[in-house]
């Protein structure tokens, strides 16, 4: 078994209650059939999480982070306001 595997399968589980937001690249009808089952895999992962958010960023290629900062630093910035809330 590769070294991260092993790593992962060792890890202890993740807080349910952590504040995760998961974003997926998803451009209607430019999706391969291997990136549909990526972004139905990542809207099952939040499903594990209380706090989690699933969010489509339906304008950027692979790099969100780079074609839309601006929703990216939103997101956030949502975070913390959330977290200081509670």
């Amino acid at each position: 078994m590769p070294d991260n595997q092993i790593l992962l399968a060792n890890a202890p589980d993740a807080d349910p209650d952590l504040p995760v937001v998961v974003i997926s690249r998803s451009i209607a009808g430019d999706m391969s059939e291997m990136e549909q089952n990526w972004v139905a895999a990542q809207a099952r992962l939040v499903q594990g999480f209380t706090l989690a958010r699933h969010v489509q960023a339906t304008t950027s290629d692979h790099y969100i982070q780079l074609s839309q900062p601006e929703e990216i630093s939103a997101l956030i910035e949502r975070m913390l306001e959330n977290d200081q809330r509670n």
